[in-house]
């Protein structure tokens, strides 16, 4: 049989006519000598391309299928929820900050065009009363946000945690990059006073004297090496 052209939601292939009997294969891709050679007409095993009588009772056979499926489902959660991808935090904030900011927009269009009644009154439940008696549903109204007006308050408070946080970040950002360019320039101040004085700035006396000196400037929780090293505190 040939290459597919699709396949199936456990991973199996469908579709494409069979080379041997020039037959799409709906089921199970075995030929049975009972119709000619023609499609066996067996339901497949869930993640096998076989029935359970031709070959798909066999122990690896099932394992096999086993992983096709566990493959199907990870390749369809990709689709859906997107594949694995490297971002740094702070662009993972702002990212989420626009898609809550879309979120509320788009809800605030639909609320826009809502009965106004409809958005705090409603059907509170139904009950099915059988075929007794007094047949037919009894449904209950009661004065509730609708749905659409709870998710738009709920993304309108995501919207604003995040905004925050966003905040935060930023401004801890601004404040690592200040210490980092403080000690910076320090470090190169230091390392001229030490070659105008007659040192060499890389004697290893010299390079902890410079640790010691801006560990007291900008504090001991600052990472003295990263600074000298141009890279963030």
């Amino acid at each position: 049989m040939s290459e597919s052209i699709g396949r199936s939601d456990d991973g199996t292939s469908v579709g494409q006519p069979c080379d041997r009997c020039s037959q799409v294969h709906t089921k199970c891709t075995a030929h049975s000598r009972r119709n000619g050679g023609g499609p066996c007409g067996g339901q497949r095993v869930r993640g096998l391309r076989v029935c359970w009588s031709h070959g798909g009772a066999i122990g690896h056979a099932r394992k096999a299928g086993a992983r096709r499926i566990e493959a199907a489902a990870l390749e369809k959660a990709v689709v859906t929820y997107g594949a694995r991808r490297e971002i740094g935090h702070l662009e993972a904030m702002v990212e989420l900050l626009h898609d809550s900011a879309g979120h509320v927009a788009w809800l605030r269009d639909i609320i826009a065009v809502q009965n106004p009644e409809a958005l705090v009154w409603g059907v509170a439940d139904e009950v099915d009363k059988g075929s007794g008696e007094f047949p037919g549903i009894d449904v209950r109204k009661a004065a509730a946000p609708s749905v659409w007006l709870n998710e738009y308050h709920r993304e309108r408070r995501v919207l604003l945690d995040v905004s925050k946080e966003l905040a935060k970040l930023e401004l801890d950002w601004d404040a690592r990059e200040a210490i980092r360019r403080q000690g910076a320039a320090l470090a190169r101040v230091a390392r001229e006073m030490a070659r105008l004085l007659g040192h060499d700035p890389n004697d290893a006396a010299v390079a902890r004297a410079f640790s010691s000196a801006l560990k007291a400037v900008l504090g001991a929780g600052v990472d003295v090496d990263r600074v000298l090293e141009g890279r963030l505190a």
